[in-house]
C-alpha cells in the first residue's frame, strides 16, 4: 500500500518531505551525531538548527554500525534535554543493517514498518550506513548502486516519507561522496558534513544539492559536545560517555566587529583617557567632543563590563588591563 506523498518541509529550508536524501563525510567526522541530532529533533517537535522548525512525527533509525554504542548517544542527547520526559516516545531504530539488494529483505522491512506505525506512518526512515545497507553489493558499481537506490526510493514512495542515508566521501572530498555517482544523481538532497579546523569541535553543514529550484541554505554551524557523563560505568569502573550535536549559535564576532558598533571603541577609549568615571562624567567631559549618544553610551559601558574590559564599582567604571591592552590593538 502506498501513503499519500507529503509535500513540505521535514525541516525548514533544510530537508523536504517525501525526499531522498544523502548525509555525507569523511570517517569519524560525526555524522551520526548530527543525524541522530536531527531525528530526534523531528521525534520530538524540536526546532533545529537554529531555529529552524520541523515536521513533527515518527522516526525510524536503522543502525548498520556501531549499535552496540547507538543506545548510549541517544543517553547523551537525553542527557542535555532532561525537560523532554520520553524522548524516545516516537523514534525507534533497529541495531542490524538492512540489505538494500535483496527486494525479499526489503519487502519484510515494509512489512515490519507497517505493523510498528499502523496508524501513522514515520515521516523520516534513517539508514546508517549506505555501506552496510549494500550486502554484497559494490558501491562502485553502477549496477548494484542503481539497485541499492530503487529499493530506497522504493522506502520513500511507499510511505510518503524522506529516506535519509548516511555515507562517506572520498578521497578526493572535490569529488563528492564516494562510489557511483548514480546515487548523487537520484536523491534530492545531498548534504556534507566537514570540520573546518582539526583541532576544534566545530562543524559545518554544507548544502551541496537542493531540488526543485529551492535556494541552499548557508553553510550550518554544529558543535560536536564530547565526554557527556551518562552516569554509568563499565565492567572496569570506568565512567561511560557520550557525545552529541547541538546548534551553538552563529560565530562570536571578530574583536574589530565587536568594537566597531555602539561607541564601543570610543567610550573605551574615553574610559582610559580619564581613569575613572561615572555614567554622568562620561556623559558631560570635555574629552567626549563627538559627543557619544546617551543610548549608545549605556549600551558601550554594558558590553565593556560584561565582557571584562571594565569594572564596576559602586558608580564608578575603571578600565581593566585587558581593555587597556585591547584599545593598543589597530582598530
Amino acid at each position: 500500500m502506498a501513503w499519500t506523498a507529503r509535500a513540505s518541509r521535514l525541516i525548514a529550508g533544510v530537508l523536504a518531505m517525501n525526499a531522498l536524501a544523502c548525509l555525507y563525510g569523511q570517517s569519524d567526522v560525526g555524522k551520526s551525531f548530527v543525524a541522530v541530532y536531527l531525528a530526534l529533533s523531528i521525534a520530538n517537535g524540536l526546532r533545529c538548527f537554529g531555529g529552524r522548525a520541523v515536521h513533527h512525527g515518527p522516526v525510524l533509525y536503522i543502525v548498520g554500525e556501531g549499535e552496540a554504542w547507538f543506545q548510549y548517544r541517544l543517553d547523551g542527547w537525553g542527557k542535555r534535554h532532561r525537560k523532554i520526559l520520553h524522548p524516545l516516545l516516537r523514534f525507534f531504530w533497529v541495531p542490524q543493517p538492512i540489505n538494500l539488494d535483496d527486494d525479499a529483505e526489503v519487502g519484510n522491512l515494509i512489512e515490519s514498518i507497517e505493523m510498528t506505525f499502523p496508524h501513522e506512518k514515520p515521516v523520516l526512515i534513517v539508514l546508517d550506513t549506505l555501506a552496510t545497507s549494500m550486502g554484497q553489493g559494490n558501491e562502485n558499481d553502477t549496477h548494484d548502486m542503481k539497485i541499492t537506490v530503487d529499493a530506497l526510493k522504493r522506502l520513500r514512495r511507499t510511505f510518503g516519507c524522506t529516506v535519509l542515508v548516511i555515507h562517506h566521501s572520498g578521497r578526493d572530498l572535490s569529488k563528492g561522496s564516494r562510489g557511483s555517482t548514480v546515487l548523487r544523481a537520484a536523491v534530492d538532497t545531498e548534504l556534507f558534513l566537514k570540520r573546518p579546523k582539526a583541532k576544534e569541535p566545530f562543524l559545518a553543514l554544507v548544502c551541496k544539492k537542493l531540488k526543485d529550484g529551492a535556494a541552499k541554505f548557508d553553510d550550518i554551524r554544529l558543535e560536536l559536545v564530547e565526554s557527556i557523563d551518562l552516569g554509568v560505568t563499565d565492567t572496569s569502573g570506568t565512567p561511560i560517555t557520550s557525545a552529541m550535536v547541538r546548534y551553538p549559535g552563529p560565530p562570536k564576532p571578530s574583536l574589530a566587529q565587536q568594537f566597531a558598533v555602539e561607541h564601543r571603541r570610543e567610550t573605551l577609549a574615553l574610559l582610559v583617557k580619564l581613569g575613572t568615571a561615572t555614567y554622568g562624567q562620561l556623559v558631560k567631559t570635555k574629552e567626549n567632543p563627538r559627543g557619544i549618544p546617551h543610548d549608545s553610551l549605556a549600551k558601550a559601558l554594558h558590553f565593556l563590563t560584561a565582557d571584562g574590559y571594565a569594572e564596576k564599582r559602586g558608580k564608578l567604571y575603571i578600565p581593566t588591563l585587558l581593555g587597556k591592552k585591547t584599545l593598543r590593538r589597530p582598530a
